[in-house]
């Protein structure tokens, strides 16, 4: 099923979608040669239901925004990217999957070791889909290393250090974990 939206100054495609229309499985939102799919990943909606929206990746989810969108009259308003498939989920189902996603949160490594003047970058775990991630800060209370932006410690003095790894996600969940 296809549904004509208009692409905004921003590149999204916004749309109202009625909800008798998502019911009955995927809608295709088109502007021009642009376009989005959301499927509904929820038993029933109705009215003043709150919702939120992830991209999905294969079986894999990604969170769009910390917004929960409510279930108008005419429909729910959506402002998505072009050329990504989408699922609405119900507040119930969405927190499971936003568990999920923040639990996945980890380091690769739990300690790490640097010599002086070397340099080490602090990884997330592979299980972390980036596209999550909307921020991570280092902190550490020791002049014997130097941790820039990008996560690389480089080590200035011999000795120990204890740094806290702080992870935003985009719905503003914070995960701290220590290395």
């Amino acid at each position: 099923r296809d549904l004509t939206g208009s692409e905004t100054k921003s590149g999204t495609i916004k749309a109202v979608i009625n909800i008798n229309t998502l019911t009955e499985g995927k809608v295709q939102v088109k502007a021009g040669d642009k376009s989005y799919t959301v499927s509904l990943e929820a038993k029933e909606l109705k009215v003043g239901d709150k919702v939120k929206v992830f991209a999905k990746k294969g079986n894999k989810y990604v969170i769009v925004s910390k917004k929960t969108n409510t279930v108008r009259e005419n429909g729910l308003t959506l402002s998505l990217t072009p050329g990504n498939d989408y699922a609405i989920s119900d507040i119930e189902n969405a927190k499971k999957i936003e568990d999920k996603i923040f639990k996945a949160v980890s380091l690769k490594k739990k300690t790490v070791s640097v010599k002086v003047g070397d340099k080490v970058k602090i990884e997330l775990s592979d299980k972390v889909d980036k596209a999550n991630i909307k921020s991570v800060s280092y902190i550490f209370d020791s002049p014997n290393i130097s941790i820039n932006k990008k996560g690389v410690l480089k080590g200035k003095i011999s000795g120990t250090v204890n740094v806290t790894v702080k992870i935003r996600l985009k719905n503003n969940r914070v995960k701290t974990l220590k290395l």
